[in-house]
């Protein structure tokens, strides 16, 4: 289970766990191709005075996602295809050639 206050390191009690930051991170991004996250973290640590939010790095991959008309690599619409596949709901894809069988 995660921290409640896992995506605030700054208000964890007594010393700085990042590695449960580090596992909220993960799970709440796992949707995104790498090289886009790579990108929107740079973009959102460079705007903010503290430490970034889910929300701020996921609204940043959105938008770098949809100005670029981003087109994966194999690799990243592999990764994609294997952290959504959920019997029980349809994904949303980063891109429409992920989903072309």
């Amino acid at each position: 289970m995660l921290e409640c206050n896992a995506n605030m390191p700054t208000l964890q009690d007594r010393q700085i766990n990042l590695q449960v930051t580090v596992a909220l991170w993960q799970k709440m991004l796992a949707d995104f191709p790498y090289s886009v996250l790579e990108q929107a973290v740079a973009k959102v640590i460079m705007q903010s005075k503290i430490f970034p939010t889910v929300a701020e790095i996921r609204e940043a991959a959105e938008s770098l996602m949809q100005k670029a008309n981003f087109l994966p690599s194999a690799e990243e619409a592999w990764d994609e295809v294997m952290c959504k596949i959920d019997p029980y709901r349809k994904p949303t894809w980063s891109h429409c050639l992920v989903n072309r069988p």
